[in-house]
């Protein structure tokens, strides 16, 4: 065991150790950093490896950990984006995981009654209105 070893091990475990740490007590929106630095610091460690031992194989996988770290960190943000959006709700989980059969065998709401007659000089309300084409004309 060379001093490149040494290095490799002592930067695995103190950045490790330091991650779990953060990991563990740290808040909730730093995690997914806290992870890709984990990833770092096991790339890191690797190259050490690779160099201290004089082999390609801990190289290699230095390789692969460091393309896929941030990868999933891509993956996770993608999939996590639109949780809480009106689009998908705290329910929507459960409407998709209601059968088909269940849906539509559900009662179906009576058609929606039409509008009043609006009095002369009103102007009927659309939807959407003049503000939101004011916002879109900025």
């Amino acid at each position: 065991m060379n001093t490149t070893s040494v290095a490799a091990l002592v930067t695995a475990v103190v950045g490790l150790s330091a991650c779990a740490w953060t990991f563990v007590h740290g808040a909730r929106q730093s995690r997914m950093t806290v992870c890709v630095l984990a990833s770092i610091v096991v790339c890191l460690s690797l190259v050490l490896l690779s160099i201290g031992q004089g082999r390609l194989a801990a190289l290699d996988a230095a390789l692969v950990i460091g393309a896929l770290g941030p990868l999933v960190t891509i993956v996770v943000a993608v999939r996590g984006r639109g949780r809480n959006s009106p689009v998908h709700g705290p329910g929507s989980r459960q409407r998709a995981a209601e059968p088909a059969a269940a849906r539509s065998a559900a009662p179906q709401a009576a058609a929606p009654r039409s509008a009043p007659p609006v009095p002369p000089g009103q102007h009927e309300a659309r939807p959407g209105g003049a503000h939101s084409r004011r916002r879109h004309a900025r």
